[in-house]
């Protein structure tokens, strides 16, 4: 009785550090996401098409009228949210050919909702946080499940997804990349789910939902994905 007493103690100590560990984990990426987003000043061109698909029925391109300066004020109020209605119908009937409208529904709900009247960054940043958190959290957890060693998870989370280059560009970027970078990883995940599920002879339900929906994130997130889509599907 002692003895699983002090087994069901440990358990409980290990996953309370696991935990820990991660909390830390996530709020030195949150801090350094917030950092490193507070001093963007380079601006990726594509980055203006982001306002412009969410938010620029309101307003016609500021470059409509010739002859004419176009103050700072008007440049703002083509950038911002600040009509009465979220429109994302228009959003989807007015999007580029080679877009798709997941991404520009939420930048639009973001700035109706949170910041209205204002071209701030921190729309984007908003969408693109909520999603590194989630990308973080589960590769943390598929770490944590492989090595059974926290610490070494934490390591590898770091050095690949926080404190890189590369990641940082994909989150403090105004675009639907980090959103990508989820929907690539969620599809790989319920791949491994699925074959697990099949070893054991049990193919759930549940699963197959997961699949659907993941695979619906991901086509309206970007058109690549169905890239990334078809290898991981013939690789599995």
């Amino acid at each position: 009785m002692k003895k699983s007493l002090y087994i069901k103690n440990s358990d409980r100590d290990k996953k309370l550090i696991t935990w820990g560990i991660g909390a830390i984990l996530i709020v030195c990426a949150v801090l350094f996401f917030l950092f490193f987003g507070s001093k963007k000043e380079v601006w990726f061109c594509d980055e203006i098409y982001t306002f412009q698909s969410a938010n620029g029925m309101e307003q016609g391109w500021p470059d409509a009228t010739k002859g004419k300066w176009i103050s700072a004020e008007e440049m703002e109020a083509f950038f911002a949210a600040d009509s009465k209605e979220l429109s994302l119908k228009w959003i989807s009937d007015s999007l580029y050919n080679d877009h798709v409208p997941l991404y520009f529904w939420l930048y639009r709900v973001v700035a109706f909702f949170l910041f209205k009247g204002s071209a701030t960054l921190w729309t984007g940043y908003c969408i693109n946080l909520l999603f590194y958190i989630i990308f973080l959290g589960i590769a943390y957890k598929f770490f944590c499940d492989l090595t059974s060693r926290p610490l070494i998870s934490a390591g590898i989370v770091l050095v690949s997804s926080i404190i890189n280059r590369v990641m940082l560009a994909q989150t403090t970027i105004l675009r639907m990349y980090m959103m990508l970078v989820l929907a690539e990883l969620l599809l790989l995940l319920i791949g491994f789910k699925l074959v697990k599920d099949k070893d054991q002879g049990k193919l759930k339900a549940t699963t197959f939902l997961g699949l659907f929906v993941f695979s619906v994130f991901g086509l309206l997130t970007h058109y690549d994905y169905w890239i990334f889509y078809a290898v991981t599907a013939a690789v599995f």
